[in-house]
């Protein structure tokens, strides 16, 4: 995306380091990223589905890495089912 250093944290799974991003760049990078892999999927609907999860420090101060890495996991999942339930919402489920 342009604003940060990714690293791998999982099998599929990569944080991307920030350290000048705030909300608005993390939202206009986000926004970025799935249009490109709205478009990629539309050319290929068997590509994967990408979902995010993100959080600043500045939103737990004293906030350890690992309790920002679960946060950020945990809107991730949120993410996901929002996905979720959008596909099959199309798909009449």
């Amino acid at each position: 995306c342009g604003i940060g250093t990714a690293y791998r944290i999982g099998g599929d799974e990569f944080c991307v380091l920030c350290p000048e991003a705030d909300a608005a760049a993390m939202t206009a990078a986000l926004t970025r990223v799935s249009a490109l892999e709205a478009r990629r999927r539309r050319e290929d609907p068997r590509r994967p589905t990408l979902a995010a999860g993100w959080c600043l420090r500045v939103e737990f101060p004293g906030g350890t890495l690992p309790a920002l890495l679960a946060e950020a996991d945990r809107r991730m999942y949120a993410d996901k089912a929002a996905h979720r339930q959008s596909a099959e919402k199309k798909a009449g489920l």
